[in-house]
């Protein structure tokens, strides 16, 4: 019986980073205490200021508002038909023009003529904050040079990520917190640097598609077809110390927009939530942009705008489709007295006067919309524009090869160094039968369709793909340059004939592609691959003892020609995991919610922490360090992890470690990564005692231990 060699090479939105390091800090309680009133009474809308930062644009925002009718103030507000996914409405005689709003988080949704970016967990796997904001600038920049006001995106931990079976879970970044903090933060800061105002999305507890919404009865579990959105039951502390901090980085980060989420918070509605959009985001955060619905997101005129939501989108467009929301609804809403007209023109200062002043696109608008993405809105003068730059696509490759996650690597089979014959097995490896144009805009493909290579998931987050190099054409132009013979098939389930190609050719190595696609309004049924992908699995391993198998799970983003250049070893690998991948379905607790293992991820290389760490004890940031040696003979980077009882407070990445070399990592931490929260006293406090940090690649290699006294 042959013997067989499984080499694992995920290239996938849904793994964490390989080549940096990290600082875990020690958690201690878990106590836990419910939220319980969130009627608007309790908890009215605290007036926008302007903050410290956007103080000259909230003067200029008070002073149009002051102009205005009470009918301009609802237009402003509500959503209306037009060209982008969003469009606000319009007071010409003040100069307030429509805004754009476009999805989505990885790139302009639905127009040609822009790039596909990696989604948000492919750049997290490679946990490099410099490759995070660069992907944010020049995404940013290709919503402002196609006419975007406002971008939907990013997605800053709604979802989280919690359970492994979600189907959005490769729009976010990390699923922990801290490291969602950190992308959201460096992302929203590369887009808003280019000019585009940004929307921190789904606020909050937004953690499954089924029975998201009462539009889309179809996936309804209530058999009688009424129904009402999932409740997200979450506690004080879980609320501040796991949901709310990416969305507290992205409003540090200045970001224009929240979007609230379509489920319930504690039974209430997201977007009428006044407990979570008006104390917690507008006061305890002080956040001063606004908070704009999610299509379909706003079930009422006054409960809305009174619990803290600012603007209704798509309000009054689609038909109706979404319900018509606010326009004449919530102006027949103040009249009888269930809105005060003072609630109105602080939303309308929120939003979208003072982001839209503050970002410069009232005295800087970015160029004129030409396309149309709104299949109500038809403009006769549509068309796109290209608006890509070349080294995009450069950055693009870079986080493709950054990203990809060697799990395992048994007898050194990676990387390949010409082999004779090679199969290359999979529908994952070639290209889509209908090509990119083909999908709907969304990424929808008919069930007998063979879709190719996955490079995003599915829903408001695809973005159509200007060019698209398959694996199969990048292994196969190296291949010949190594006069290597190459076999392929892209039916996954022919398996007599992918043994007989296998078997017959006596291929050295056989590389099968697999993939498991996800999408918005669906959750995953399952963990296990697409079109039986284990079976295929088999197949090709017992007919090849050197069998790679490579893996497009969620939603990767990685071309061809950052697979070939891994796989090949012109790049290590420096991908470790953004989330937990358990062995088998059993080490999931019921809800499908993982704790173990992250940060994993492996290289070419091998690395030794030197044991000296250190702390550097500042008035804030404290600064960790620790020294890091290549003493393998490849190239190399490095990354880190969590257990349940520890946190993910800091992470570094080290580019291009010659072997030999040693380079010191540094990890800066605020007195607010050394915080829990107090139930009792509502407030951020540091323990008393020593807390413990340890430092090391994955959540299951923590090499250095040191340790702070508060």
């Amino acid at each position: 019986m042959r013997s067989t060699v499984l080499t694992l090479l995920t290239v996938t939105l849904s793994y964490f980073v390989a080549l940096s390091l990290g600082v875990i800090l020690l958690r201690d309680d878990a106590g836990l205490t419910t939220l319980s009133d969130n009627s608007p009474e309790t908890w009215p809308a605290p007036n926008a200021t302007g903050g410290n930062a956007w103080t000259a644009a909230f003067s200029r925002a008070q002073a149009l508002v002051a102009q205005m009718t009470l009918e301009e103030k609802v237009n402003l507000i509500t959503g209306h038909d037009g060209r982008c996914t969003g469009n606000t409405g319009a007071v010409e005689r003040l100069g307030i023009p429509v805004l754009c709003l476009n999805d989505g988080p990885a790139g302009v949704g639905r127009v040609l003529g822009v790039s596909q970016f990696p989604a948000g967990q492919t750049v997290a796997a490679t946990w490099d904050r410099d490759l995070i904001y660069q992907r944010g600038h020049a995404m940013g920049q290709e919503f402002y040079d196609q006419g975007v006001n406002i971008a939907l995106s990013p997605v800053t931990g709604g979802p989280l990520g919690r359970s492994p079976r979600g189907g959005r879970n490769f729009e976010g970044f990390f699923d922990d917190a801290y490291g969602t903090g950190e992308a959201a933060y460096a992302t929203i800061k590369g887009m808003q640097d280019a000019g585009v105002l940004t929307t921190a999305k789904h606020f909050i507890g937004y953690e499954q598609e089924t029975s998201r919404n009462p539009y889309a009865p179809s996936d309804a579990i209530d058999p009688t077809d009424v129904q009402v959105p999932i409740s997200s039951n979450i506690d004080n502390k879980a609320l501040h110390e796991l949901y709310l901090w990416g969305f507290a980085e992205a409003v540090r980060a200045g970001t224009g927009y929240v979007m609230c989420s379509y489920n319930e918070v504690n039974g209430t509605h997201a977007c009428a939530n006044a407990y979570t959009q008006n104390n917690i985001l507008k006061d305890e955060l002080n956040f001063q942009g606004g908070i704009m619905s999610d299509w379909g997101g706003v079930w009422s005129d006054a409960e809305t705008i009174n619990g803290g939501l600012d603007i209704s989108m798509p309000g009054v467009a689609l038909l109706g489709y979404f319900g018509l929301m606010w326009g004449d609804g919530l102006v027949s809403s103040i009249e009888s007295g269930l809105v005060s007209e003072s609630r109105v023109d602080d939303a309308v200062r929120h939003s979208p006067l003072t982001p839209w002043i503050s970002s410069g696109q009232a005295d800087n608008p970015p160029p004129a919309v030409t396309y149309n993405v709104n299949p109500i809105f038809v403009a006769e003068d549509a068309h796109w524009r290209d608006v890509r730059k070349i080294e995009t696509m450069a950055l693009i490759r870079q986080i493709g090869e950054d990203s990809a996650t060697l799990l395992k690597n048994v007898d050194g089979a990676l990387p390949l160094h010409a082999p004779k014959v090679l199969a290359i097995i999979g529908a994952d490896a070639g290209a889509n039968e209908l090509g990119a144009l083909g999908g709907q805009g969304t990424n929808e493909y008919p069930t007998w369709n063979i879709n190719g290579t996955l490079t995003l998931g599915g829903g408001s987050g695809w973005v159509i793909p200007p060019t698209i190099v398959t694996p199969y054409e990048a292994i196969n132009y190296r291949a010949r340059r190594m006069n290597s013979q190459v076999y392929a098939v892209f039916n996954d389930t022919a398996y007599d004939v992918i043994a007989q190609t296998v078997t017959n050719s006596m291929a050295d190595v056989a590389i099968v592609f697999v993939s498991a696609f996800t999408e918005e309004s669906v959750d995953r049924a399952t963990l296990y691959l697409d079109r039986d992908g284990e079976a295929l699995i088999e197949t090709v391993a017992a007919g090849c003892n050197n069998t790679i198998v490579v893996i497009h799970a969620g939603a990767p983003v990685l071309s061809g020609d950052a697979i070939a250049n891994v796989l090949f070893g012109d790049v290590s690998p420096s991908g470790k995991l953004p989330y937990t991948i358990g062995h088998s379905l059993d080490e999931y607790p019921p809800n499908t919610i993982s704790d173990d293992p992250f940060g994993y991820g492996l290289s070419y290389s091998t690395v030794y922490e030197a044991d000296n760490s250190t702390i550097q004890k500042t008035n804030e940031p404290f600064e960790v360090t620790a020294q890091v040696t290549n003493t393998g003979t490849s190239l190399h980077r490095k990354p880190l992890s969590w257990y349940p009882w520890i946190w993910l407070r800091g992470f570094d990445k080290l580019r291009a470690l010659s072997p030999g070399e040693t380079r010191t990592a540094t990890f800066a931490l605020r007195r607010k990564d050394f915080s829990l929260w107090s139930t009792e006293r509502q407030l951020w406090y540091v323990p008393e005692g020593d807390i413990q940090l340890q430092v090391g690649a994955s959540s299951t290699k923590l090499y250095l231990t040191s340790s702070w006294s508060s």
